[in-house]
């Protein structure tokens, strides 16, 4: 399984969305294979409130997913949580990502733009 990476630019942060859906469950993703790679340290998994979330304030932001950059142009005028998932990479997670052989998945770039796009209009790549 490839990470699935997304990254604020100026943060580096890499994150997914949830693990419910079937872009996550068609490619092996479950609470066991998340529970392993939570214990050997290669991600955090958010149980309380089910995701993590970053705030963003900048207009537009930029997002990155395994390099293809994007625009995000917050249609509200104060800061935003933008939700990022439950799961996230540890910093050792991020390292190894490209040596295990990560690669992006443009079904997963849609699924989680189509998330976003009811507070944020995505812009082209860059």
């Amino acid at each position: 399984m490839g990470a699935r990476r997304w990254e604020r630019v100026g943060d580096g942060r890499a994150n997914n969305v949830t693990v419910t859906d079937p872009i996550y469950t068609d490619h092996g993703v479950n609470f066991d294979s998340i529970k392993h790679l939570e214990d050997i340290g290669l991600v955090s998994f958010q149980r309380s409130d089910g995701t993590f979330g970053k705030l963003v304030d900048e207009r537009p932001a930029m997002v990155m997913y395994f390099g293809e950059r994007f625009l995000l142009e917050v249609q509200e005028s104060h800061p935003l949580r933008l939700t990022i998932g439950s799961v996230m990479l540890t910093t050792i997670g991020k390292e190894l990502a490209p040596i295990a052989g990560a690669e992006p998945l443009p079904a997963f770039r849609d699924f989680v733009l189509r998330r976003w796009a009811t507070i944020i209009k995505p812009h082209s790549a860059l």
